[in-house]
C-alpha cells in the first residue's frame, strides 16, 4: 500500500478521500434517470463479498474517509449486511452511506440496520417527489408507496436522524419540493439532498 501512495503522489494526486462502491448492478427498479443502467435481478450477478471486503480494506489503508455502498440496489446483494458491516467495523472511517431506494425495506432489514453502533451511519434514499404521481413517474408504479413505508419503517425504528432522502430535480416535481419538505418534517426527517437537474 506504501507503493500505491506513493505513486499517487508522485503522480501529482491525492489519495481519495470518498469513495462509492457498486456492490451490484442489478435492481429491483427500472428508473428514467439511472445513470449506472442497472439491470433486472435475475441478468446481473452481485460483486463477491470478498472482492468488496478487499476493495474496502484497500481503499480504508489509502487514507478514504468516507465509503458509499451503492448499486444497483444494494439491499439485492445477499451479503449487503455483512458487506455494510463490515465497512461500519473500519478504523479511520468517519462515514458510511448506504444509498437505498428503500423499497425493499422490511422489519427485518431495519432491525439489522439499528444494531450497528457506528455513528458515521447514513441511510441514503431515494425519492422522486411528494406524490405517487411524480415520484412514480420516474421510479415506476407503486413505487411511492414501497418508499414512504420503507421511511415509515425506519423513523418508527428511531433512524429518521441517519436517514438523508436524495431528490433528483426534474421539470415535472421540481414544484413538490416545498410538499415534500412539508412530508418528511412529519416524518421526522430532517435531511434532504439535490442539485442534479435532469430535463
Amino acid at each position: 500500500m506504501t507503493e500505491v501512495l506513493d505513486a499517487i503522489m508522485r503522480a501529482g494526486l491525492k489519495s481519495p478521500k470518498i469513495v462509492t462502491l457498486m456492490v451490484t448492478n442489478g435492481c429491483n427498479l427500472s428508473c428514467l434517470h439511472c445513470w449506472p443502467d442497472s439491470r433486472s435481478l435475475d441478468t446481473v450477478p452481485p460483486v463477491p463479498k470478498d472482492t468488496i471486503r478487499r476493495l474496502i480494506k484497500e481503499f480504508t489503508l489509502l487514507g478514504a474517509e468516507e465509503i458509499c455502498l451503492t448499486g444497483g440496489e444494494p439491499l439485492t446483494h445477499p451479503d449487503w449486511f455483512e458487506i455494510l458491516s463490515f465497512t461500519c467495523s473500519q478504523s479511520g472511517l468517519d462515514r458510511v452511506r448506504l444509498q437505498t431506494n428503500a423499497t425493499l425495506l422490511t422489519e427485518v432489514h431495519i432491525e439489522a440496520l439499528g444494531s450497528i453502533d457506528f455513528k458515521g451511519l447514513t441511510i441514503q434514499v431515494s425519492l422522486e417527489g411528494a406524490t405517487a404521481e411524480t415520484n412514480d413517474r420516474v421510479r415506476g408504479a407503486g413505487s411511492f408507496e414501497q418508499v414512504f413505508r420503507g421511511l415509515k419503517l425506519l423513523t418508527e425504528a428511531g433512524l429518521g436522524q441517519q436517514v438523508v432522502v436524495a431528490f433528483t430535480e426534474t421539470q415535472q416535481n421540481f414544484a413538490d419540493i416545498p410538499r415534500l419538505l412539508q412530508l418528511l418534517d412529519g416524518l421526522g426527517i430532517g435531511r434532504i439532498m439535490s442539485g442534479t437537474l435532469v430535463l
